[in-house]
């Protein structure tokens, strides 16, 4: 007999329990389709389409046109193609930190920040919300913290970890480019990548520059955040398919 939506709705848990075993087979399915969700990534898709979509899935869900399973299994399958694409997208944008580290820390420019550039620096870092601040400065600083460590201390997914990370990066270009402390042409740079959604690629495009140019833009800007966190290098950098080797 099929569970009533009135059943789900009152024990959240339980439901999602029954029906994670169907969605991660949908998961299996669209993988065989070429949109591969990695095996630790899968519970974290679930758990967001729990989050975000259940209580819409509750309202429109109609017994006469079968049962809340199916429903919740053809919804999913949506939810999901359109947040695997999305986080193809966001991982040409966000790498870990840890494991680029050493290149940031071998190509960037050594030497002691001038004080009047470390103020403004601070200046503007300053003026960021309470939670950016602390979010870029546990991302960049925080050593040995993988990102599902840090999500899990924040108490949320890794998708949404790096949804917050970006939205962090577009709002330090914008009060880095407010203070004068990047050109204009970096800050459009900056603007296109985090607050877009472009890749290098792409940005370079749309502006009429070289993929070199866009990737010096924004490593300029990366490097300038690092000084302004004293944190010697240790920056979240992007790759776009090997262009920036």
């Amino acid at each position: 007999m099929a569970t009533s939506a009135e059943t789900w709705r009152e024990n959240l848990e339980t439901t999602y329990e029954q029906l994670r075993p169907s969605l991660l087979r949908v998961l299996a399915r669209l993988s065989r389709q070429g949109f591969v969700v990695p095996v630790s990534d899968g519970l974290d898709l679930v758990h967001d389409f729990f989050l975000s979509e259940w209580p819409a899935i509750l309202r429109t869900f109609d017994a006469r046109l079968g049962t809340l399973e199916r429903y919740a299994a053809t919804a999913f399958e949506r939810f999901a193609r359109t947040h695997v694409a999305r986080q193809w997208r966001r991982r040409e944008r966000l790498l870990d930190a840890r494991v680029l580290a050493d290149r940031v820390a071998d190509s960037r420019e050594d030497g002691p920040t001038p004080a009047a550039e470390l103020r403004r620096l601070h200046e503007a870092l300053a003026g960021l919300d309470a939670e950016d601040r602390s979010l870029l400065d546990d991302y960049f600083g925080t050593p040995g913290k993988s990102e599902r460590g840090l999500a899990r201390d924040r108490g949320m997914t890794r998708h949404r970890l790096r949804d917050e990370l970006l939205q962090a990066l577009a709002r330090v270009a914008v009060a880095f480019g407010d203070r004068g402390l990047i050109p204009p042409e970096d800050w459009r740079v900056a603007r296109e990548i985090w607050g877009m959604g472009w890749t290098t690629r792409e940005v370079a495009g749309r502006l009429g520059a070289s993929v070199q140019d866009v990737v010096q833009a924004r490593n300029r800007v990366l490097n300038l955040l690092a000084r302004g966190l004293g944190r010697g290098g240790k920056l979240l950098y992007t790759l776009d398919e090997g262009a920036d080797r």
